[in-house]
């Protein structure tokens, strides 16, 4: 750990226990201010279906019983539905694309866990 005159100021929370107050506890707190890019997958931040309404994001990359794929997260140009043609995809075609769908669907919290 850093000594506590090199950390940023606003990077640290300060605890200061005891009777007296005499113990400093100088905490990074850098990690709770840190954001995503605005293409990350972040499945709390995406609809269960696919829609207008939800943020673009970039292809992901997930493994499979060690098998490596690539998962576009827009609807191609050649998409059967034209309606959907680069939009966003949503929880469940993703998870329909990989497999992991049950016939009798989820729930959107469900999904965003599934895909946690």
């Amino acid at each position: 750990m850093q000594p506590l005159d090199t950390l940023p100021k606003e990077a640290c929370v300060i605890i200061f226990p005891g009777k007296n107050n005499n113990s400093a506890f100088p905490f990074d707190n850098t990690k709770s201010h840190m954001t995503y890019a605005l293409d990350t997958l972040v499945a709390k931040n995406m609809n269960l279906s696919s829609a207008r309404k939800q943020e673009k994001i970039c292809s992901t990359l997930y493994f499979y019983e060690r098998i490596k794929y690539d998962q576009s997260m827009i609807f191609q140009l050649d998409y059967y539905i034209p309606e959907l043609c680069e939009e966003a995809k949503g929880l469940k075609q993703v998870l329909t694309e990989r497999g992991l769908w049950p016939e009798k669907g989820l729930k959107l919290k469900e999904a965003q866990e599934l895909m946690s």
